[in-house]
């Protein structure tokens, strides 16, 4: 019984690490695009998809170093006055990821 519970549990993780994964994909999308916008904001952008890069290749190590990353990416994007709702998808991957650590 306890082998079956350990296979579910495995199977949820990587049903979470996937979504999680997809999640930063699609928001690392959204900041290529907003950087590719002329304005002054742009290298906030550009250093917030740096950010989000590393937070997704530090995703098999997990735990301490991805959520840095993500903290960082959501606090580059606080700065940004146009983009609460990248900053809060930000938030919501950070919660995901500690849910999971």
């Amino acid at each position: 019984m306890q082998t079956a519970a350990f296979i579910d549990q495995a199977g949820i993780q990587a049903g979470i690490r996937t979504d999680i994964d997809a999640r930063i994909g699609r928001l690392r999308d959204r900041i290529r695009w907003a950087a590719e916008l002329d304005g002054p904001d742009q290298t906030i952008y550009r250093a917030a998809e740096a950010e989000l890069a590393a937070a997704h290749a530090a995703l098999d190590d997990g735990g301490r170093a991805v959520l840095l990353r993500l903290l960082r990416a959501r606090r580059l994007l606080s700065l940004v006055d146009g983009a609460p709702p990248l900053a809060e998808a930000a938030s919501a991957i950070v919660t995901a990821v500690a849910r999971t650590a």
